[in-house]
């Protein structure tokens, strides 16, 4: 599996990937040029043979932004997801709250014609909120840590058997998603990126072995909110998985069809 990052954030969050020997990263570097059409224009060839599924990591904001499509063109034979890291705009200026806005829309466009895979929201505000990163040193570093982790973690889930359900396909327009978390002891759901018009939901449970023999109430929850879910006319399921973690855990991947407009 290959894993591309463009631009400094998008490269930021692919370095992570090292820690992991499933991957390749690839990290194309360029000379500076002042717009978003030089780059685009002097877009490097990636002189390498490949096959499979590739992520493609990218914000917008950047004016390295501008290779994304012509860098994905030269994977067009394989399986793309995009994995779209949206920025906190309070920190742009004007310019580049315009190139994040104009990438954000292509590329879902893109996602719901087909022409990817799929797109992974990820809000840079969402997930400062989600970590408490309160260290200004380590507070892009704990974003790009939670991003490649969870990001892993899906390729990884599809790749065992789960201990109960199924990690099932979503519906072929399911193009625009996000992932999420939900503490079962709490009830309580935290989403990576505010998901408008969410049609299907997956709840991927991490059990320890010791809940799995044990444990008789998390089973019972799971279902009480997946018939909940349901009944709001929300297609939802969930899988269970064992984890060798001391405690248990659940991300969610959220879809819907909808084009997302600009975070508020």
């Amino acid at each position: 599996m290959m894993v591309i990052g463009i631009g400094g954030a998008g490269r930021a969050v692919a370095s992570q990937f090292n820690k992991f020997p499933e991957y390749e990263t690839l990290l194309p570097e360029v000379q500076k040029f002042a717009t978003v059409e030089e780059y685009e224009k002097n877009c490097p060839k990636i002189e390498k043979a490949f096959e499979g599924t590739v992520w493609v990591i990218v914000s917008g904001a950047s004016k390295e932004s501008g290779m994304t499509l012509r860098l994905m063109e030269q994977f067009r034979h394989c399986k793309i997801k995009v994995a779209y890291i949206y920025p906190e705009t309070m920190f742009l200026d004007d310019k580049a709250k315009k190139r994040n806005k104009v990438c954000f829309n292509i590329l879902q466009e893109y996602a719901r014609s087909g022409l990817l895979d799929s797109i992974y929201l990820f809000s840079n505000k969402k997930m400062a909120e989600l970590l408490d990163t309160g260290c200004i040193t380590s507070y892009y570093t704990s974003i790009n840590e939670a991003i490649s982790s969870v990001i892993h973690y899906y390729n990884y889930y599809g790749g065992i058997e789960p201990e109960l359900g199924n990690l099932r396909d979503p519906k072929e327009i399911s193009k625009i998603r996000t992932f999420g978390i939900y503490d079962l002891e709490k009830n309580e759901k935290k989403m990576f990126f505010l998901l408008d018009n969410i049609i299907e939901k997956c709840y991927i449970i991490n059990i320890t072995e010791q809940d799995l023999l044990e444990n008789k109430v998390i089973l019972s929850q799971i279902k009480q909110k997946v018939k909940k879910d349901i009944e709001n006319d929300l297609n939802s399921s969930f899988v269970i998985f064992k984890t060798n973690h001391k405690a248990n855990f659940c991300h969610t991947i959220n879809y819907t069809h909808y084009i997302q407009s600009e975070e508020q």
